[in-house]
């Protein structure tokens, strides 16, 4: 079985992604995981109340969940279907927060 997910990830240039990366304390793109911005900045109690589960995960946008198990010969299918609506979607950009 294997595990599936799709999640939705700005550009590894894009200062909101850089901003939230930094106050995550964890980089995607780049897979590192480095102390938050806010280190420093707030009790650790405070960090870590309002940080929660997030830094383990980063910035995303999750469009289905990657709990979802799948049987290992879908994944293929899976990959093709996925491929297909992706270049079937109109590109999107985040202006001032907004998409």
């Amino acid at each position: 079985m294997v595990q599936v997910g799709v999640f939705l990830v700005p550009p590894p240039d894009h200062p909101f992604y850089i901003a939230v990366s930094k106050l995550l304390g964890h980089d995607i793109w780049r897979q590192e995981r480095f102390p938050s911005s806010l280190m420093g900045k707030l009790d650790a109690e405070t960090l870590t109340r309002w940080l929660g589960a997030a830094p383990g995960y980063g910035l995303h946008c999750t469009i289905t969940g990657g709990a979802i198990e799948y049987i290992d010969d879908d994944l293929d299918e899976i990959k093709a279907r996925s491929a297909w609506i992706a270049s079937r979607v109109a590109p999107f950009t985040l202006v001032n927060g907004h998409f």
